[in-house]
């Protein structure tokens, strides 16, 4: 069996060092660094950008972060293979907001060459329906009945007509008097909830308009149902 000479296995070890050299992760992001996600009608979006991995080494992503706390950003896994590509998950909560917003993620990476990446994003929160409260909470004991109120309001230029309201659930029945809802006018929504099993349940209202633009909006809704309790106490006689 013939061994290796000295300098052949310099030679080989050299290879092996070069090889380890050369293997990189090489971070691209499809689509670019700056996204315009339009115009968001219900005060939330999510969506999501493609990070690929055209280097030969694996490319790991850490320290996601947000500019605010009101877009939450993750990962689908912090390792991509080499010629693989990961999805970075972003939810934005634009309750707060009207008009043109940008917000910053951010994120470090071992691609040498990107080793600290800043993605922006914007978008046009519009406003025109919109709800107060923007939830309704319904704390109750087992067996019995709450009701309370919500407003949906038309900032628009135009009338919006309420098409239907479907429930999430057969506890919860709404009830609407006014199929419409002018300009610059508020109407009142009624929410009843009747109590089943103990525990907590929540859903999300579906409100169907004429409203081109985005004819479907939401409005959740959460409930804590107690076990109703019933007293000891002897009565006097």
């Amino acid at each position: 069996m013939r061994l290796f000479s000295k300098a052949e296995h310099a030679f080989v070890m050299l290879c092996f060092c070069f090889c380890g050299l050369t293997a990189q992760p090489k971070l691209q992001i499809v689509g670019g660094t700056t996204r315009d996600i339009g115009d968001i009608y219900t005060g939330s979006a999510r969506f999501a950008i493609t990070l690929l991995n055209t280097g030969t080494d694996s490319l790991k992503i850490s320290d996601v972060s947000t500019s605010c706390g009101c877009t939450a950003a993750m990962m689908s896994t912090q390792r991509i293979a080499p010629g693989d590509s990961g999805k970075l998950d972003i939810k934005f909560n634009g309750t707060n907001y009207q008009g043109r917003v940008e917000k910053l993620i951010s994120m470090t990476t071992n691609d040498t060459s990107k080793k600290y990446v800043t993605l922006k994003f914007s978008a046009n929160v519009v406003r025109n329906l919109t709800f107060e409260p923007d939830h309704l909470y319904f704390s109750t004991v087992q067996d019995s009945a709450k009701t309370d109120t919500f407003e949906i309001s038309n900032s628009s230029e135009g009338t919006i007509h309420i098409q239907s309201m479907k429930s999430p659930s057969p506890n919860l029945k709404i009830h609407f008097k006014e199929g419409k809802v002018g300009p610059g006018e508020s109407v009142p929504i009624t929410a009843t909830f009747q109590t089943g099993q103990t525990g907590t349940s929540s859903g999300d209202v579906e409100i169907t308009t004429d409203y081109k633009p985005y004819p479907v909006f939401h409005f959740r809704y959460f409930a804590l149902v107690k076990e109703k309790r019933f007293s000891t106490k002897i009565p006097n006689h």
